[in-house]
């Protein structure tokens, strides 16, 4: 039921907005033509060459983090949605972005994106080092280890939106 909502919304939005567009009387604007514009403005096309790293890495990484919470802990949908939750905690930094913006430049917002990320990162891969081998799977010691596992996850996640935040606003102002 929720995939047939989705595929509905997003199908009558499609619609609405092709219907809108036509019934003003605007031309679309065609791929080559998106292409033409990144590709003769320097600066955008440097935005959009490390906004293509940017989620490639981070998919790969986000990728490799679930795939790992999911071997170490097992399938548990408390644990899941634990995860989950955290994870969506991210989302803070739409709201803190504009505080941000008023103190630092994005040179320096960057900069402390990708702090964060190595660091959650990083705390990430040595909590998962050093009691991997120790923990049995159920245990209280490892439910505790996935809660500091998960904020690890959340400090990354949230220097990963950070970074994609700045760079989308860096593409709108160009």
């Amino acid at each position: 039921k929720p995939k047939l909502i989705c595929a509905l919304s997003i199908f009558l939005t499609v619609l609405a907005t092709g219907f809108l567009v036509i019934s003003l009387g605007q031309k679309g604007t065609g791929l080559m033509k998106i292409f033409k514009v990144i590709f003769h403005n320097d600066q955008l096309l440097a935005i959009a060459g490390s906004m293509l790293c940017y989620n490639v890495g981070a998919l790969v990484l986000n990728l490799f983090a679930t795939y790992w919470v999911w071997v170490r802990f097992g399938y548990q949908g408390t644990l899941v949605t634990i995860f989950s939750l955290l994870t969506a905690c991210s989302a803070v930094v739409i709201i803190i972005y504009p505080i941000l913006a008023k103190k630092f430049t994005r040179k320096q917002i960057i900069t402390l994106s990708f702090i964060t990320v190595c660091v959650g990162y990083g705390l990430m891969l040595i909590l998962g080092l050093t009691t991997g081998a120790f923990l049995g799977r159920g245990s209280s010691a490892d439910s505790i280890c996935f809660y500091f596992i998960a904020i690890c996850g959340t400090i990354a996640f949230f220097g990963q939106t950070l970074f994609y935040q700045v760079q989308t606003i860096s593409i709108a102002n160009t």
